[in-house]
């Protein structure tokens, strides 16, 4: 499915937390499961901006997904009642602005309509926007987001970015081109614009070590692509240290070894990412 909406330059929305909101929630149950162009005078969109604030700046921000988020984290597959969820919306905030970034908007409502968490995420530098849907992804909890993008000028390879929920924060697992192939992320401190998804959450080695060697498969994945990403758009040079103290652990070279001979692409691919060699350049590629 593609989806296509107007410009945006970034600027912080604004977040009212708690509150009923009952007729936003009859808004969600009749957008339920989006899947069909929205037109610009949308009326859920509207409300959204009333709930949310405007977005980026000069964006008109389109939603793009509607979808339930189960109350618990449920095993794979397993069945959850309708009506015990909070709603997961997911808003497009594309830029139509060489140089710029676009943006998506997730945002997590109760059944009574309040607002539970929002996050503004940045799709990379100068990577154009198209489109979103959500996925069923073997071994990883619902809902995953694929994020339809694409570089512009002196923009990456990029064609996908997934995304999953980890207690109501979103989580960018994956970075795709368009043939498939897994791509690592760009971890700049002097230029965090080169990045996509949210800041990586500081942690210290043994919590990250955790991730890579515990049982939940979303912060399996957001490790792991930590763990690959490129510290440096090659104007400065970059610092490893972090990762380096992650890595060096005898349990996490254990780990990733098992993940490379895994049967999950996603898991496999990213663990032989971490392991290969990377070179400090702008447009950092596997």
């Amino acid at each position: 499915m593609l989806y296509l909406v107007a410009l945006s330059l970034i600027s912080p929305a604004l977040l009212q937390q708690g509150g009923s909101n009952p007729e936003l929630v009859k808004m969600l149950d009749s957008h339920y499961g989006y899947s069909s162009i929205v037109a610009i005078k949308d009326p859920l969109r509207e409300m959204l901006a009333k709930s949310l604030g405007e977005g980026p700046m000069l964006a008109i921000g389109q939603p793009w997904i509607v979808t339930s988020l189960p109350l618990e984290n449920l095993a794979p597959g397993a069945y959850a009642d309708p009506l015990d969820k909070n709603y997961l919306v997911v808003e497009g905030f594309p830029s139509g602005l060489v140089p710029s970034s676009s943006h998506i908007r997730v945002s997590v409502f109760d059944r009574k309509g309040a607002v539970k968490a929002q996050s503004l995420l940045p799709t990379g530098w100068r990577n154009g926007l198209y489109g979103a849907r959500e996925l069923l992804v073997a071994e990883l909890p619902r809902p995953i987001v694929e994020v339809q993008v694409t570089g512009g000028m002196n923009g990456r390879y990029l064609a996908r970015e997934f995304f999953g929920v980890d207690k109501l924060r979103p989580v960018l697992l994956r970075l795709e081109t368009a043939e498939g192939a897994s791509l690592r992320n760009t971890y700049s401190s002097s230029l965090e614009h080169f990045r996509a998804g949210s800041a990586p959450v500081v942690r210290k080695p043994d919590v990250w070590a955790g991730m890579v060697c515990g049982d939940n498969a979303i912060q399996k994945l957001e490790a792991l692509l930590w763990l690959a990403g490129s510290r440096s758009t090659g104007f400065e040079k970059p610092d490893n240290s972090a990762q380096a103290a992650v890595l060096e652990r005898a349990d996490v070279k254990a780990a990733l070894a098992k993940l490379i001979q895994s049967e999950h692409k996603w898991m496999k691919e990213q663990a032989e990412l971490v392991l290969k060699p990377w070179t400090d350049k702008r447009r950092p590629e596997p």
